[in-house]
Parts: structure tokens; sequence; C-alpha cells
């Protein structure tokens, strides 16, 4: 990861932190997003596009005539593999838009184990 990568990425969990909501409560989803537990924010996405070497096939844009370009979960994750892509995924990208609700726990095990736990989703909660 390039040192100004790093940093993007550091001050995306550091401002996501101090958000009010941050912890307790879902966020909403790009409505792109395909129905699943696996979305991205609505918002949130700053065109980064470091998924795009990791999970394009999970991962997609906005069309083109989109006023800003918005990345969104074109399909979700069904297989092992497809999921660690996810989880990469969520790894790199610079700010914690890919985020995750009421998804296998053995998964979530892995997602927490990744020090991703702060993309999950309380349980029990709809998306607002």
């Amino acid at each position: 990861m390039s040192r100004v990568a790093a940093i993007l990425r550091w001050l995306g969990r550091f401002g996501n932190s101090f958000r009010s909501d941050a912890a307790s409560s879902p966020r909403p989803p790009h409505p792109a997003n395909v129905p699943g537990p696996f979305y991205v924010e609505d918002g949130c996405c700053i065109t980064c596009g470091v998924w795009e070497d990791i999970a394009p096939d999970l991962l997609a844009w906005t069309p083109d005539d989109d006023d800003r370009p918005h990345c969104f979960v074109a399909r979700q994750p069904e297989t092992d593999a497809e999921f660690g892509r996810m989880l990469r995924a969520m790894d790199a990208a610079e700010v914690a838009c890919i985020r995750v609700r009421a998804c296998r726990p053995d998964w979530a095990g892995r997602l927490r184990k990744a020090g991703l736990g702060d993309q999950i989703d309380p349980p029990d909660e709809p998306p607002r």
C-alpha cells in the first residue's frame, strides 16, 4: 500500500469514528447495491477504485451518466474464495464504505479477526 493510500485509509477510519452513529447503527446503502448482506454506504465512496484489482466480479461503478461515480456491490459473494476477495477489498479500501449486515457467522468472525469488525452492522437492525 502506498504511503498516500495508507494515510487516506487511516483518515477515513479516524473520521468515521467520530460520527455519532459510527458503531451503533447501520448506514444507508447506495441504491445500486444488489440485495444481500454486503453493501457500499451511500455517499461514502471517494472513487478510490482500489477494489478494481481485487474484486471486479463483486463490485462495480455506477453508470457513466451519473454526475459522480460511486461504487456498489454488483454481486454478493457466494463462495469462500469470493468472500476472501470481498474481505480484501474491504481491507484495502481507503475509507470504510464497504459494509456488511447479517452475514454468515463464520464470515463475520473472519472480518473481526481481520480488524474489520467496525464495518459489520449491529444485528437485528435494518439499514436506514
